[in-house]
């Protein structure tokens, strides 16, 4: 693959408090995903809703 094919990734740290990483564990060991994996599937999930909703 050529380096203009390629996706960029960015790391983003984020603050939360101990209930919602939690909440994030649970549901993504639940799912089998990484947190980092979670995080994603839930932010697709909503800009699919509000792309959809507009």
């Amino acid at each position: 693959m050529t380096d203009t094919k390629k996706k960029k990734r960015y790391a983003y740290p984020v603050r939360m408090p101990e209930e919602i990483r939690q909440w994030l564990t649970d549901r993504a060991q639940a799912q089998g995903r990484s947190i980092n994996g979670e995080i994603n599937q839930i932010l697709k999930k909503e800009k699919a809703a509000e792309m959809n909703a507009s």
